[in-house]
């Protein structure tokens, strides 16, 4: 193969630009893996945890170790992996359907959500094969600016604004984690919305912060 030492130099300067931020990237992937790696110590996984069994799997306890694997790489109360989730779509789609409920209202506050994404919701067709919104649910995106930030402010009224009963505040942040803690805020902030007779003002807060680890 033949390639011109005018794009030779040019890969090389964008190596050296980019240097820092790959850096970075290799920073945070080995932060996460010995995530990953303690909580596999710690649910202490084993090759018989791979065994197969019979029936219904009831006290399958390799299914039970695996699913406390990903409690802990996520900070959970309680989680689950399953060889029949097929894609990030498919998790994101699991988890949709098992709390959204007819009448909720999905808010996206980082813009439209992605292609396939979009087929589930049901925002280009309400009236396909068994979306959220063929479901009651409704759709409402804060819009990113120009640049590819979310928005500084954005107004939702109030009477577009529905939520569903949920757990306490106190029961959510049970694990003290930093992202709990943050969809806590929110919670409160939107319940003291809903008894108030003005209507809701989103204010980014995550400009010239830059979010670099899962912890």
């Amino acid at each position: 193969m033949i390639i011109s030492e005018k794009l030779r130099a040019l890969g090389a300067e964008a190596e050296r630009e980019l240097g820092g931020i790959f850096a970075d990237i290799d920073r945070i992937s080995e932060i996460n893996t010995e995530k990953v790696l303690d909580a596999f110590r710690e649910a202490e996984i084993s090759e018989s945890h791979f065994a197969p069994s019979t029936g219904y799997g009831y006290g399958d306890r390799g299914r039970d170790a695996v699913d406390a694997v990903a409690t802990r790489i996520f900070g959970g109360e309680a989680g689950f992996m399953r060889p029949s989730i097929i894609s990030g779509t498919h998790a994101l789609t699991v988890g949709l359907f098992a709390l959204l409920r007819p009448g909720d209202v999905m808010l996206s506050v980082t813009g439209r959500p992605y292609d396939t994404l979009t087929e589930v919701i049901g925002i280009d067709d309400p009236n396909g094969d068994g979306s959220l919104a063929d479901f009651g649910v409704k759709h409402e995106e804060i819009p990113l600016t120009a640049s590819g930030e979310t928005a500084e402010r954005y107004v939702i009224k109030k009477s577009e604004v529905l939520l569903p009963p949920v757990r306490t505040p106190a029961s959510v942040a049970r694990k003290h984690s930093r992202v709990n803690t943050r969809i806590t805020g929110a919670l409160n902030t939107i319940r003291t919305f809903l008894f108030s007779t003005e209507d809701l003002l989103f204010q980014s807060r995550t400009r010239g912060m830059p979010v670099n680890e899962y912890t």
